[in-house]
């Protein structure tokens, strides 16, 4: 699979295409490989949104450290603008109609006073944690390039915002929906991620590629994702599910995936337990509790193992929607 290095990439709007304006160090993502592979395989791909919102980046968060999570973010700035300075050197602007893809390098945000951003934190990743489209550094498009990404993120706002009731935060995995309401907010998202996909491609982007795997172990994977968070990991009834024996399912799993059937389940916790703590409206036993933990303690202890800090600290430091 390929792999970026960091590079902070600009693109600007040339003949109904994007092309790239600025490099800074070009990683592999960027090449002209554009291999295709089975539809099969790209039904390897996992897909989610996790938030999607918009709103004034609050006082406390205009110049703050900028620390992203195992989720992607997107940002549209609706007014104002912003200015991102990466760890290791980068930075990226931002101005007013003007999406920015933060990226997953740690670095400071400053925005300016009374920005209103649309901000969204989604997934699309193979069942390994590897993104589609692989970056670390930032990626800014220009406003007159992706009026349909734009569209599409202003109708998925407002669907979710329909379903939800509330113009704040909307952590989508603990809000109620119909059935109807539920595939209206993944239509909606779906038509913003291919949105997302041709700009990418238009930008030269390769997606990275997949490879074939057991259907055992895309079995594996189903099951796990289709387990309720709260409920306790059975390694063996797992493997019988499948038809294997424990071990012949972790060969099997860190074969094809890259991860062990374990290390899959706790990433997707952890996925979650990121997304929770940052709807400051839960508390961190309620956030531990959801997930499964007996004890705010063991949490604690689990929390602070994967990310080096505590839940505590890790809120306080995350704002609303990433950025305020």
């Amino acid at each position: 699979m390929m792999r970026g290095d960091g590079g902070l990439f600009h693109f600007k709007r040339c003949r109904n295409c994007v092309k790239k304006l600025t490099l800074l160090r070009m990683p592999s993502l960027f090449s002209d490989s554009a291999a295709s592979v089975s539809i099969a395989d790209w039904c390897y791909v996992r897909t989610g949104l996790i938030w999607a919102g918009q709103w004034e980046v609050e006082p406390q968060y205009l110049d703050a450290p900028y620390r992203p999570d195992l989720h992607l973010r997107a940002w549209w700035v609706r007014r104002g603008g912003l200015t991102i300075t990466l760890d290791g050197g980068g930075r990226a602007e931002a101005r007013e109609g003007e999406w920015i893809f933060p990226g997953t390098r740690e670095g400071w945000q400053r925005f300016l006073p009374g920005t209103v951003i649309l901000s969204m934190a989604f997934f699309a990743e193979w069942p390994s944690g590897q993104p589609l489209f692989d970056h670390e550094g930032a990626l800014v498009f220009p406003a007159s390039g992706q009026r349909r990404l734009s569209r599409a993120a202003q109708a998925l706002v407002r669907k979710v915002r329909q379903v939800s009731g509330s113009r704040g935060l909307v952590l989508l995995s603990q809000s109620v929906a119909t059935v109807e309401n539920y595939f209206g907010i993944r239509r909606a998202f779906e038509d913003w991620l291919s949105a997302y996909v041709a700009m990418m491609r238009a930008g030269g982007a390769s997606a990275t590629m997949g490879r074939g795997a057991d259907p055992r172990a895309i079995r594996a994977a189903r099951l796990l994702d289709n387990q309720p968070l709260h409920a306790a990991l059975s390694e063996g009834e797992l493997a019988r599910g499948v038809g294997l024996s424990v071990s012949q399912l972790n060969r099997l799993f860190l074969r094809d995936w890259g991860v062990s059937p374990r290390k899959y389940r706790e990433r997707r916790q952890l996925e979650s337990a990121l997304a929770l703590l940052q709807v400051h409206e839960r508390s961190i036993k309620e956030v531990a509790y959801a997930l499964g933990f007996r004890s705010l303690p063991h949490f604690s202890a689990w929390f602070r193992r994967l990310k080096g800090e505590s839940p505590r600290a890790f809120q306080r430091s995350h704002p609303r929607g990433g950025a305020g």
